[in-house]
């Protein structure tokens, strides 16, 4: 067995290996609608536009493959965001015949209207979805309002009371405007009837015409609240993972 041979070998069994303990790390809790509001930063009302894949870099100096959007604001329902637009990114995306897959990752649609639940990213100033698509709502004519769709309420595996109701934008206003008034009245954190929603680990995939060589650069996956962000060796391994069975099968072949 030749060194390329005994490196391909190791990696495979490494991912073998590796698998429960990236199922365990990858995951995140569903919490009561409410408490999913209370708990996010900004939240606004806008359209997308101007969507662009780049390349950039992780907090910690990675680097990542994101889709960036321009959110035209038409409201501001919770936060400090005045400005006309923003620009919000997601993990994930196709650039230079390298694609980054990100499980769970909110989907961007040119000139789709939706409600998006933010966080501000410290590395570059742009927002980030929070939850990645549990914090992306659709919007859906009602009876004069607007009922909210996807996201954390149509979430499958979703078996929270609170998230099984209907929400309208009107009603959406009103839960933020007396959880201001009232901000000890309902709990960001988790409550018995959480559900845990296992994430299947990242996996950056070459297109079929650059199959010859492999890819230079491992894309990292977004930052995450520290209650909730996979730890760093779920990363490592992770990308062990992905590389280990590629070199084999591709061997093989």
């Amino acid at each position: 067995m030749n060194i390329m041979a005994g490196y391909r070998v190791s990696l495979f069994f490494v991912a073998l290996f590796a698998l429960p303990f990236v199922a365990q790390a990858t995951s995140f809790f569903i919490r009561p609608f409410p408490d999913f509001t209370q708990s996010t930063t900004h939240i606004v009302r806008g359209t997308l536009r101007d969507i662009q894949v780049e390349n950039g870099m992780t907090s910690d100096g990675g680097k990542a493959i994101y889709t960036y959007a321009t959110v035209e604001i038409k409201e501001t329902l919770k936060g400090s965001i005045r400005a006309p637009s923003i620009r919000v990114r997601k993990a994930g995306g196709t650039k230079d015949g390298i694609t980054l897959e990100v499980p769970s990752s909110p989907e961007f649609f040119e000139n789709e209207e939706t409600v998006l639940y933010l966080s501000e990213t410290p590395d570059d100033h742009n927002f980030e979805v929070t939850d990645l698509e549990l914090g992306k709502f659709g919007l859906k004519e009602a009876d004069g309002d607007f009922e909210l769709t996807g996201g954390i309420l149509d979430y499958p595996e979703n078996n929270v009371p609170e998230n099984k109701r209907s929400w309208t934008l009107n009603q959406l206003r009103a839960l933020i405007e007396k959880q201001a008034s009232h901000p000890s009245g309902s709990s960001a954190t988790p409550t018995s009837s959480t559900a845990q929603i296992p994430l299947s680990s990242l996996a950056a995939t070459p297109s079929s015409d650059q199959r010859e060589n492999e890819p230079r650069e491992t894309a990292a996956p977004p930052t995450r609240p520290a209650s909730e962000a996979p730890s760093p060796l779920a990363f490592i391994l992770g990308g062990m993972i992905a590389l280990g069975i590629f070199l084999f099968f591709k061997r093989r072949g």
